[in-house]
């Protein structure tokens, strides 16, 4: 039974522990779920932003001032503190840059002046951005300027869609920040976007985001509540150089670190996802972290194994403790038996003695030695029990007037039936007894105690001493 319970056991132990596996998975698969809906969500609101702000540009042809910063004061509420700012960014001729910066200067902005660094026939120069508590070092720049964030303008003009930036260095404030610029080309309206000629003729300029990945990647972190630990890189290259966010500031899972943990057993669940995002795909990593297993059950499967052992020696042991319970009710059972028979047995040897009041009554053994007399033997005969204990009844009750018959048949009687019989004995006349052997019914005495009872009766008018 013990056996059988461990085995029950473990295979309960083991279904349990499966179940809660899976469980556990599903868990996982939801939380990175969350992670990454909350990743879209968080960009999906400056993405639409952005599409409001193309709007706003392409209904009047150009944006003022006043009315960029009060569409992006109503705006910047919704935004988490990822949202560096927003501006428009307007592709300019070369040529005709200073009547550009001159126009802007005329329109209330004394203060802005353009970048010239460079020699490309195009400009993409930043005439509106806000907030500029955040941001007003970046107006005025020619982000065409260098080669990344050119690259990612234009592709967004060719597309029609929004574009983002590899990780460059952002103007936050006066110092410059990790983070990436998302793009969302303008084009003139009722123009013919038929190919990427025509896009490229009707492109007015962009509408941008400046991005603080690092800020928007916390905030979707938090919606993890601290059970997964992951980080986010900007290519399937996942170097320290291109790592984008690190939940808890330690780069562990780079291409190194991460072929190292692979298939460690502390680790209980872990992913690497590529996400695509706005023409790019980043790549984000996740593992459980102490807060998972803490949120789990997997206390359950060592409680149920251990319950179940505890149950298995338990049950054993109550088997074994009835088992040999009924062993020794058996064997007190058979002791209180055979003592039964024997007082029984007794009880029949003390009746008969009992009940011959009138006669003289022996019981002897198998050797027909006498162990009990009654007191109509010692009345009758004279003998008292110490004088006849131990004796043959042969060796003092018969003489030289004894009917050898009688002897004889007392022989004959015990060698065909060897038991228990009775002898009457007629005191009429002593020196000539007669015996009458009776065999005796099996159960009235116990052969293996008893194997005579000899009776003298005695006669109503006279009386032996």
């Amino acid at each position: 039974m013990l056996a059988g319970g461990l085995v029950l056991s473990a295979a309960i132990w083991l279904s349990v522990r499966m179940e809660l596996r899976r469980q556990d998975a599903a868990r996982f698969e939801r939380l990175q779920e969350r992670v990454l809906a909350a990743i879209d969500a968080r960009f999906h609101a400056a993405e639409q932003a952005l599409h409001g702000g193309r709007t706003l540009v392409a209904a009047s042809g150009e944006v003022s001032h006043a009315r960029w910063t009060r569409y992006v004061d109503a705006t910047m509420r919704f935004f988490d503190p990822g949202v560096v700012g927003l501006g428009f960014v307007q592709r300019v001729p070369r040529a005709e840059l200073d009547a550009v910066e001159a126009g802007i200067r005329a329109a209330g902005r004394p203060e802005f002046t353009a970048q010239r660094a460079g020699d490309r026939p195009k400009v993409f120069l930043v005439t509106q951005i806000e907030p500029q508590s955040r941001n007003a070092q970046a107006l005025g720049k020619d982000v065409g300027s260098g080669t990344t964030r050119r690259a990612a303008a234009e592709q967004a003009m060719r597309t029609g869609a929004a574009i983002i930036t590899p990780k460059i260095n952002l103007v936050e404030g006066t110092g410059r920040v990790p983070g990436c610029l998302l793009f969302l080309p303008v084009y003139a309206p009722g123009a013919a976007l038929t190919d990427l000629a025509a896009r490229e003729r009707a492109l007015q300029g962009w509408v941008y985001a400046s991005l603080r990945v690092d800020l928007l990647l916390q905030a979707a972190a938090a919606v993890g509540d601290g059970q997964v630990d992951f980080e986010g890189y900007e290519s399937a290259d996942a170097t320290a150089e291109g790592l984008l966010f690190d939940a808890d500031n330690r780069i562990q899972f780079d291409n190194v670190n991460w072929a190292k943990s692979a298939g460690r057993q502390a680790v209980a669940f872990e992913a690497s996802l590529p996400v695509p995002v706005y023409g790019r795909t980043w790549l984000v990593r996740m593992r459980t972290s102490p807060a998972f297993d803490q949120r789990g059950n997997r206390a359950l499967q060592w409680f149920i194994l251990g319950g179940g052992v505890l149950l298995s020696f338990f049950g054993a042991g109550f088997t074994w403790v009835l088992v040999h319970a009924r062993g020794r009710t058996l064997k007190l059972a058979g002791e209180m038996n055979a003592s039964l028979v024997r007082a029984e047995a007794e009880a029949r040897r003390l009746a008969l003695v009992a009940s011959s009041t009138a006669n003289a009554v022996t019981l002897a053994d198998t050797d027909w030695r006498i162990e009990r007399i009654n007191a109509a033997y010692t009345r009758l005969l004279g003998y008292t029990l110490d004088e006849v204990r131990g004796r043959r009844p042969g060796d003092f009750l018969t003489g030289p007037e004894t009917n050898p018959d009688v002897i004889a048949g007392i022989a004959a009687a015990e060698a065909k039936h060897p038991g228990v019989f009775q002898a009457r004995s007629h005191p009429e006349d002593l020196a000539r007894q007669q015996v009458l052997v009776d065999q005796l019914n099996a159960g009235e005495i116990d052969p293996s105690q008893w194997t005579s009872a000899t009776s003298i009766a005695t006669a109503k008018s006279s009386g032996c001493g």
